[in-house]
């Protein structure tokens, strides 16, 4: 009779920044950094691991952490989905614009950019993906 092969186990480093900015909750045991690993584990798990191009980057991200003491996350600009709607409260009247792939439409006319909405909607100039929270500097208020 013939056993199964072991499932190979790979061990895989990765670091979880975390930040509690209150102080509900934090007498809940799922605030352990601990507790939030095997979360993260599990859900990984559930979701059928993790693919090799990311498990690879992970190990890259660990040995330059380990190396420097730090690592430098870039991040890639927001992208808003086609279909998907923005909706920004300004001044008490609420704006909704809608993601197409040829730009945005707004109040029934088509846009280039999320900055030109911005300033029809203001009367100054706005980052316009910052101005509908996708970036940070304006956003939703």
């Amino acid at each position: 009779m013939s056993r199964a092969p072991s499932p190979v186990v790979r061990k895989i480093r990765c670091a979880i920044y975390t930040r509690k900015s209150s102080e509900e909750g934090l007498e809940m045991e799922f605030n352990s950094l601990d507790a939030q690993r095997e979360a993260c584990e599990a859900y990984v798990a559930s979701q059928g691991g993790l693919a090799p191009a990311s498990a690879a980057k992970l190990d890259e991200m660990a040995d330059e952490i380990e190396k420097t003491g730090s690592i430098k996350v870039r991040r890639a600009a927001a992208a808003p989905v086609v279909g998907a709607r923005l909706v920004r409260d300004w001044q008490g009247e609420m704006h909704e614009v809608a993601v197409l792939s040829v730009g945005y439409e707004y109040r029934g006319r088509v846009f280039k950019s999320l900055s030109a909405i911005a300033r029809t909607i203001t009367g100054t100039r706005w980052n316009g993906p910052a101005f509908f929270g996708l970036r940070s500097g304006g956003g939703a208020s």
